[in-house]
């Protein structure tokens, strides 16, 4: 313990200040090793973020490639000529109704093939729904949502309604799915940042 002499403008403004250096310095290591400890996890932190940003990224190189190539299969044979035929008819038809399965049935050939080259339909797998990642059921969804734009009395809600059943789509990614919908069917969709 030393005294330290803080000096006032005379002497009887004077005062003693006794400093404990043992405790002055195990405050200035507790206080440092606080700071580095505060400096790792802000490095740990800005880390994760960046990680985080790169997988975003990532996603949203997959979805962008998926947007340039969507549905490029019906453009070449043995799709094209078989959807030039159908897709007015279909577009009259509602969704999931014994007309639209019956062009369905006459398009069988494309349609086949179209779903083997698609991943974006449970078709494509040999599980459905549960062997697709989140990348292909995006783009199902877009794939949906603009497949419903298409028909006369359309509605991609109801057409989910329908999918639930026909895909055997679990309660919760249905929930997921009619959020999804709902929210690119939405007018302030490109606004919403949270």
């Amino acid at each position: 313990m030393i005294a330290v002499v803080v000096s006032g403008t005379g002497a009887a403004n004077s005062d003693v200040i006794n400093v404990d250096l043992n405790k002055t310095k195990g405050d200035i290591l507790t206080n440092f090793l606080k700071m580095e400890q505060e400096q790792r996890a802000m490095i740990q932190t800005m880390d994760h973020i960046q990680t985080v940003q790169q997988l975003i990224n990532r996603i949203a190189s997959m979805l962008f490639y998926r947007a340039l190539n969507h549905d490029h299969s019906k453009l070449n044979e043995p799709e094209r000529s078989i959807f030039a035929e159908y897709t007015h008819q279909l577009s009259g038809s509602t969704y999931g109704s014994d007309e639209y399965k019956q062009f369905l049935d006459a398009m069988a050939p494309a349609i086949s093939h179209h779903y083997s080259k698609n991943r974006h339909h449970p078709e494509h797998h040999p599980s459905g729904i549960n062997d697709m990642n989140l990348i292909d059921v995006i783009e199902m969804v877009c794939d949906w949502i603009a497949a419903a734009a298409r028909h006369t009395n359309g509605d991609p809600l109801k057409s989910l309604k329908i999918n639930i059943k026909r895909f055997q789509i679990s309660e919760q990614l249905a929930d997921i799915v009619e959020n999804t919908i709902k929210l690119l069917n939405s007018p302030s969709a490109a606004a919403d940042k949270d």
